[in-house]
């Protein structure tokens, strides 16, 4: 066994180190495929020109907060990797979540229109939703299929326990809906039921923004395991248990809940639930996220994304 284990920690370092060597090789024929891919252009006039002035506003606000944390973290001699952060330091879970607390924000400063109603399906433990809050000074109702909300954050935001096929709010009582992170982790039974109710409770006009990681990226978003959605279905929990460097309590509790799905799937979902205005972009991640051992296969992100954000509306 101990044989094995070391086996599978060379394998890591070797796919890891690859992925930085390889990018640059594979830049046009992976350019000429995306842009060949239902969805990877932006789609619809207004949303488009909304989009291409967004990037800017996210790489400098996301930035500026991820700085002031790695600074004051590098000044203690921590960056923050490990489960619970190092020195009061955030940890790589809570840096993700803020960065994408972030990115949300911007896209409902830049897309949604006045007045704001709020309705996130698929909160977890309601960490990025506080964030949101404090973010657009905006109250938010939270929905999640059980209960996680951390301890910390009870009488700050309302949570309600809800599957998100079966939402308990009449048709049009929200203009957003927020959808980070979810669909993957969605049973198959359950993705077009959980798009339909999403398109039901939005109000006219009113848009669902979301955020989807790239299931086919070589490192598995979730474990940070090198190729871990592509072995066979038996070993990936064995592997899950003993090579993962992930530290959310909530992943490591639930372990393999996620699927191999992917954004072109996820389009085909809302347009049958009857969207029909989308936009999707690679989503823009700081550096900083990152532990140190993905950060030299980062160039590879520029060709390989990382995840999708995207927004779609209801007319």
């Amino acid at each position: 066994m101990s044989r094995l284990l070391s086996q599978c920690r060379v394998f890591e370092k070797y796919v890891v180190t690859e992925l930085n060597s390889f990018s640059e090789a594979l830049t046009s024929r992976i350019a000429r495929r995306v842009a060949s891919v239902p969805g990877s252009k932006v789609e619809g006039t207004a949303l488009a020109q909304s989009a291409n002035a967004l990037g800017p506003a996210l790489s400098s606000s996301a930035g500026l907060l991820l700085e002031e944390q790695r600074m004051a973290c590098t000044d203690m001699g921590s960056e923050g990797d490990s489960e619970s952060g190092l020195g009061g330091c955030p940890s790589q879970y809570e840096r993700r979540s803020a960065n994408l607390a972030v990115r949300m924000a911007e896209r409902v400063r830049q897309l949604a229109k006045e007045p704001i109603s709020i309705l996130d399906v698929g909160a977890g433990n309601g960490f990025v939703d506080s964030e949101l809050q404090r973010l657009l000074h905006q109250r938010i109702i939270a929905t999640n299929r059980y209960s996680e909300l951390k301890p910390d954050l009870l009488g700050s935001l309302e949570y309600i326990v809800s599957d998100g096929a079966h939402l308990p709010f009449r048709s049009g009582a929200f203009t957003v809906v927020l959808f980070t992170s979810v669909y993957e982790h969605l049973p198959p039974a359950m993705r077009g039921p959980t798009m339909a109710e999403i398109y039901r409770v939005l109000a006219s006009g009113g848009l669902l923004i979301g955020q989807i990681p790239n299931m086919n990226f070589p490192v598995e978003p979730h474990s940070q395991i090198p190729l871990l959605q592509f072995m066979p279905h038996r070993v990936q929990p064995w592997l899950y248990q003993h090579f993962s460097r992930v530290e959310s309590p909530e992943f490591r509790r639930q372990g393999i809940s996620w699927f191999r799905v992917t954004m072109g799937q996820l389009q085909a979902d809302a347009r049958k639930a009857g969207f029909s205005e989308g936009t999707i972009v690679h989503a823009a991640y700081d550096p900083g996220i990152f532990p140190r051992f993905l950060r030299p296969a980062l160039p590879a992100l520029k060709i390989i994304p990382l995840g999708y954000d995207f927004w779609f509306a209801k007319h």
